[in-house]
């Protein structure tokens, strides 16, 4: 998002357990992989005091998340594959 030092971000746990930070808001959820297949259901957001066009950038990057159907690591990064492509970095600390 333009002029924003904030991004999303996504904590997986190793149960499968996701905590995703958007551009405004957190949802928590779950993802299920099995090889390159990856299947992504979360849950309702919070609802943070935030501007229109961080509401709509987390209803976009929500849609996209859910509709993710397959997953692949390209060295430092992991890309969730669906109808939008999403690129997460892997920290490294």
């Amino acid at each position: 998002m333009p002029g924003s030092k904030r991004i999303p971000n996504m904590d997986i746990d190793a149960k499968g357990g996701i905590a995703v930070e958007m551009w405004c808001n957190r949802v928590d959820g779950q993802v299920v992989v099995a090889g390159d297949t990856l299947t992504v259901m979360t849950g309702t957001p919070t609802e943070r005091p935030c501007t229109p066009e961080r509401a709509r950038g987390d209803a976009e990057f929500l849609e996209a998340l859910n509709a993710v159907t397959q997953w692949k690591r390209e060295g430092d990064f992991v890309r969730f594959i669906g109808p939008k492509t999403l690129r997460f970095r892997v920290p490294t600390n």
